[in-house]
Formats: C-alpha cells, structure tokens, sequence
C-alpha cells in the first residue's frame, strides 16, 4: 500500500505511520462493524469519511499522537490500526489503541505479533518506559492476549465506560507493561 514511513518490520507484519492513502472505504467499514467495534468506544456512532479525514488531522497533527497502520507484508493490506496516545515524553509513557479491523486475520496470530512490534519499537526506538491499555474486563480473549505479551493486571475500574452496544456501563481493566519487562517474541 503506502511505500513509506515503515516503523518496524515483523514476519508477518509492517507497522507504518498511518498516511491519508489509509483512509479508505474498508477502513471505514471497520468503524462502522458492530461485531468489529463491539469492544471499542469508536462503534459508538456511525462514522462517515469526513469523520475520518477529521480524526486523521487530528492524531497527524500532534506530537503527542502516533497512529500507526498494521499491514500485512504477504499482500500489502491495511488490515488494522495501533494508536499511541498521549506520548508523554517527559514521563516516558503512552497508552495503546489496538483495532485488527479485517476479520479475515482474526484468530491468526495478527494481534499478538503487532502488540510485540509496536512495544519493541516504543521501547527501542521512542525510549519509552511504560505503556498501559484499558479494555473491558469481560474481553476475555484481548486479555489474555495482553497478558501473553507481557502486560499486567493494574486495576479494575467499576462501571468506567460505557458500552454503547449493550446499552450498560461495564468495568474498565487497566494493564501496564515496563520496558524492563517486555521480552520480545516474533511469534506465538
């Protein structure tokens, strides 16, 4: 797809700085699949190019954002987003987004590759010394997922998010991971 901006380079996998030429209707597609949203705050509301061409401005624009496209290198899709935001440089941290958006790559080790390059790369390359996430505590397999990594369990916030699906406000589970603790793995 994009030619450029290459982060990092996995078996399966090449993280880039996300570019306009990602926007796209299958992203957008993404956003508006209740089954691919159903853990994430963005399925709260339909979304429209215009939303996203704002949203891209947005996290483009600051340095305290870095949006990154997952591609995958046997045939060069866009098949999911990582985000980090905010970057605090000073603290040496940042909080992760994930979304595999392409439900063809569900399931085949996708997320578990992207997860270790973009902590290899906040840790070597961005000098980061901490990145944490919150993801609903019922997502039981983006849990284990997270652990698997290397992420730990740091807390449980009661009722924090509300869950636009289900029409409920649901527990938030928030894991961190050091640099001191992440051990890279290629695969699973």
């Amino acid at each position: 797809m994009v030619k450029d901006k290459i982060l990092i380079s996995g078996k399966k996998l090449l993280l880039r700085k996300l570019s306009r030429e990602h926007l796209s209707s299958t992203y957008l597609n993404w956003l508006n699949d209740e089954e691919v949203t159903y853990y994430l705050e963005t399925g709260s509301v339909k979304s429209t190019m215009e939303d996203l061409e704002l949203y891209f401005q947005r996290v483009t624009e600051s340095e305290h954002i870095l949006p990154i496209a997952i591609e995958s290198i046997i045939d060069g899709k866009h098949i999911g987003n990582l985000k980090l935001e905010p970057i605090s440089y000073i603290h040496k941290k940042a909080t992760l987004g994930v979304l595999i958006g392409d439900k063809n790559y569900w399931g085949k080790g996708v997320g578990f590759e992207a997860l270790n390059l973009v902590l290899k790369y906040s840790f070597n390359r961005l000098k980061l010394k901490r990145i944490n996430l919150g993801v609903f505590d019922e997502h039981v397999a983006a849990i284990r997922l997270y652990k698997k990594v290397g992420f730990k369990e740091e807390g449980l916030f009661r009722n924090a998010s509300y869950h636009h699906p289900s029409k409920s406000f649901k527990n938030q589970m928030w894991l961190g991971i050091l640099d001191k603790e992440f051990n890279y793995k290629e695969t699973q």
